[in-house]
């Protein structure tokens, strides 16, 4: 009468050791497949990123910009200048974000055309700099007012600091917006910048639209701008920029830029620039 038993207990021992080797089996494949499935990629970090940076990090930029114009109106003869765009920004609480901002332009053609405006790439909105050496310092305050699935409005205030010979105090007030949708990401807003002496008021909506592949994305930059000179002039700045995920913290960015295609003579007025951004979290 026991062998039945003995039996049935060797065959239930085999079904557990047969169970045992079919779940190592199946977690072994389900590793594998979560180790060759492809993962999210890098570009999300960007594509995916707030307007805002999360409370506790920080974020350093440093920029080459290279800009090329005319050396006069009527001359054939261009000239090309250099310049630096640093910067630093960090979260200070939920929502909240606090950043500083200056320029090194080297001598010569870099202060004249202001080239560490190139540096600043994906970021057409610079305003009330002169001609010095370095340039004025900017201090912004963002606020994240509203946020849902795909899409964020924020609040902003930017002071200038007019350390530059020849420039006055000013401030911008801006609405910055992203949109999403799958991999595209659009930057917009309006932005309202108020400079002194001489006294006026630019109204300004850039446009970014950025496509996400892989640790890469890439996309055109562009905006509408009036009272750039003071009156109803219109001012379109275009360009096209590509950003690169060398790893979770660093971003490498590079963009083409014409300040105002709609100018005279303003496919002989261009900028590129090489930037990194360095995320501490």
């Amino acid at each position: 009468m026991n062998r039945p038993k003995e039996s049935i207990r060797g065959r239930s021992v085999a079904i557990d050791v047969a169970a045992a080797k079919l779940s190592s089996t199946a977690g072994l494949l389900v590793a594998l497949v979560l180790a060759a499935a492809p993962r999210p990629a890098r570009a999300a970090a960007f594509i995916y990123r707030s307007i805002v940076l999360p409370y506790g990090d920080a974020a350093a930029d440093m920029g080459l910009g290279i800009g090329r114009a005319p050396a006069s109106p009527d001359s054939d003869r261009s000239v090309t200048g250099l310049g630096l765009n640093l910067g630093l920004a960090g979260g200070l609480g939920y929502g909240w974000e606090v950043g500083v901002r200056t320029g090194i332009r080297f001598e010569g053609e870099g202060r004249s055309m202001r080239a560490d405006q190139y540096g600043r790439t994906w970021d057409t909105e610079t305003y009330g700099t002169g001609t010095g050496s370095v340039a004025n310092p900017e201090l912004h305050l963002r606020w994240l007012a509203a946020h849902g699935p795909g899409a964020q409005l924020g609040l902003e205030f930017r002071a200038y600091l007019p350390i530059e010979s020849g420039t006055r105090v000013g401030f911008m007030l801006a609405l910055p917006v992203m949109f999403r949708i799958g991999v595209v990401r659009v930057d917009t807003g309006l932005y309202v910048p108020f400079l002194f002496g001489p006294e006026r008021s630019i109204f300004s909506i850039p446009i970014d639209v950025w496509i996400g592949a892989g640790r890469i994305w890439f996309g055109p930059t562009m905006g509408l701008r009036t009272g750039e000179s003071g009156g109803g002039f219109d001012h379109y700045p275009f360009g096209f920029g590509l950003g690169y995920a060398a790893s979770s913290a660093v971003d490498l960015r590079t963009w083409l830029l014409f300040p105002d295609i709609g100018a005279d003579a303003a496919a002989r007025r261009w900028g590129i620039g090489l930037a990194v951004q360095i995320h501490f979290q």
